[in-house]
């Protein structure tokens, strides 16, 4: 995210470059991440998924390393569904079986 000033008085966002890497499987995911705070602070972090359930940290680096200097952590939980998600294999499974 790269911030624009469009205003004078106008609310200012932090800038923020950030890649991640992510594997996922049936219920379960897991991803680092990689963070640039204006282009100066560098923070780690990361996730992990079990079902629809998502724990992470974009900066954990201050959770697992102890540090000389008071520096921020952050910590999220989040939940994702796909209500509207749909495959052939599904629709396949749905259909009636005229097995014998």
């Amino acid at each position: 995210m790269q911030r624009i000033p469009v205003f004078e008085n106008s609310l200012k966002r932090i800038n923020v470059l950030q890649t991640s890497y992510s594997i996922q499987k049936d219920g379960f995911g897991i991803g680092p991440s990689l963070s640039i705070y204006d282009y100066e602070n560098v923070t780690f972090g990361g996730y992990v998924r079990i079902g629809p359930l998502i724990l992470g940290s974009d900066n954990a680096i201050p959770i697992v390393f102890k540090q000389k200097k008071l520096t921020s952590a952050n910590f999220y939980f989040g939940l994702k569904f796909y209500p509207f998600w749909d495959n052939e294999a599904k629709r396949r499974s749905r259909e009636p079986c005229e097995c014998e």
